[in-house]
């Protein structure tokens, strides 16, 4: 009756298996191996309790019966009771110091626990034991990516999918392994094969969205996220990325219908108001832009991010009161936000309070000496208290940063022009035209600049004043970066 009952779990029939297992138990009440076999057929058919009490008899009866630990720290696995699971491994460990699966499956529970240096002791084991197991190799890969071994995790990865070509997700988080390192073409190339293997695998298209998006290839990071979505449309991450890519494209109805799905599916996911109150504002629309700020705020309210970007749209709206507020609250939750600095410096000078917005200006650049946004502004205020040398000193290191920047190339030729230096301002003009050919202050201010060097040819009207513009830097904002993904893991033996 046991072998029928045996036969009849391998066809997966676990009624009959239980009812002839019982049966043979009738006969037998104090075989072990019956009341284990029992308690394998019960687990598969989801009854967990039933298969505790089943390896309890079979403990009781044979107390040296290792499989019956086994089976019964898998139950325990299942009931979400890690540390009794790993007591019993532990058991079945010690009345059989080769059993490999046991370590392999203490492995995962420890892993599960973040108790990776142990976990990886007991992949180690099951490797020597097993030395082709790839499923040893990737969830050692795992507990080494937890510990940030990327290096460790990759050559893992890669014995795993050399010893299963087909697994999926060894592929899958080789690349996320590939993409911590900052290889992203190689992380590409891993996704892609993962969803080669799997081709409704959305996980796989939305990393390697991600990937796409870091190189700025949006059209080809859209289409994966869209690839992700068809796959599971309640994927809100998905539309969030997607958002992201379209914004950055400046179609920002599409990013606004993607942020707005985002928020549908997680109505707490502060990071997707702030964005698509960015896209709104860069439709001009102020008003929904500083609601759904206002909601960023309320969901998050230790976001210096989102502090700034109210703040910002405040400042666009001329109530530099209120932007400065919003940049004081930003700058408190984060004293190193150099866009907050600057934003700040810029509503100062708005105030006409130059010298605090130099303040604010300078220590921005403290933070970031590279900021070119904050170098050009800072060289502006320096401009409007006429102290000329320190602005061309400014609008030089700006432009070393952005070579092409052309508003930096017409605002240093007014500062040269001021200075009566005409050569080097019509040389900045000239530059300032070459950059942008449609720039009618730089054509203008040229012709100031050739007038005032005397070349008058064909001779210009009378005028009254010279006038030269200078373009202010517009108001920045911080652009909310995406989520740290974590790599998919499993814990639960055998993988198929």
């Amino acid at each position: 009756m046991n072998n029928r009952g045996n036969a009849n779990a391998n066809r997966r029939d676990f009624d009959r298996a239980i009812a002839d297992l019982t049966q043979a138990l009738k006969f037998n009440p104090s075989y072990a191996q019956g009341y284990n076999d029992r308690g394998v057929a019960y687990a598969a058919k989801g009854d967990i309790d039933r298969a505790l009490a089943d390896f309890e008899q079979a403990i009781k009866f044979d107390g040296r019966n290792s499989l019956a630990y086994y089976n019964r720290g898998l139950a325990y696995r299942d009931k979400h009771d890690v540390d009794r699971a790993i007591q019993n491994f532990e058991q079945a460990i010690r009345l059989n110091p080769s059993y490999a699966v046991a370590y392999y499956n203490r492995g995962n529970a420890l892993e599960f626990k973040r108790d990776f240096d142990r976990a990886i002791a007991d992949f180690d084991q099951e490797i020597k034991l097993k030395p082709g197991y790839a499923m040893a190799y990737y969830d050692r890969a795992l507990s080494y990516g937890a510990k940030g071994d990327a290096d460790r995790a990759i050559a893992d990865l890669s014995e795993a999918t050399k010893f299963d070509a087909k697994n999926a997700l060894a592929f899958y988080n080789r690349g996320i392994a590939y993409r911590l390192k900052g290889d992203i073409d190689r992380a590409i190339t891993d996704y892609g094969e993962a969803v080669k293997l799997d081709n409704k695998f959305a996980l796989g298209f939305y990393q390697r969205g991600n990937a796409y998006y870091e190189k700025r290839d949006f059209d080809r990071a859209i289409a994966d996220f869209g690839e992700a979505i068809r796959f599971n449309p309640n994927f809100d991450l998905a539309f969030y990325h997607r958002g992201l890519a379209n914004r950055d494209k400046r179609d920002y109805d599409r990013a606004i219908n993607d942020f707005s799905q985002a928020i549908r599916l997680d109505g707490k996911n502060a990071l997707a108001f702030d964005n698509r109150g960015l896209a709104y504002r860069m439709k001009g629309d102020l008003e929904r832009a500083l609601a759904d700020f206002d909601q960023a705020v309320r969901l998050d309210p230790k976001s210096s991010a989102a502090f700034n970007d109210r703040g910002a749209s405040y400042g666009m709206r001329g109530d530099n009161d209120r932007a400065i507020a919003d940049f004081d609250a930003a700058l408190k939750l984060d004293p190193r936000n150099a866009v907050a600095l600057n934003n700040r410096g810029f509503a100062y000078r708005n105030k006409g309070e130059t010298d605090r917005a130099i303040a604010d200006f300078s220590e921005a650049i403290k933070i970031n000496a590279g900021y070119m946004t904050a170098l050009y502004n800072r060289a502006n205020a320096y401009y409007e208290k006429r102290d000329l040398d320190r602005a061309i000193r400014d609008f030089d290191a700006a432009i070393k940063v952005d070579p092409n920047f052309a508003p930096a190339y017409n605002a240093r030729g007014i500062a040269y022009d001021t200075k009566n230096e005409f050569d080097q301002a019509i040389q900045d003009f000239s530059q300032a035209i070459k950059l942008d050919p449609k720039n009618a202050r730089a054509f203008n201010n040229r012709g100031f600049g050739y007038r005032n060097r005397g070349d008058f040819e064909p001779p210009s009207p009378t005028t009254a004043r010279r006038w030269l513009s200078i373009r202010v830097m517009r108001w920045r904002s911080t652009i909310a970066a995406s989520p740290i993904t974590t790599s998919a893991t499993s814990n639960a033996p055998p993988r198929t």
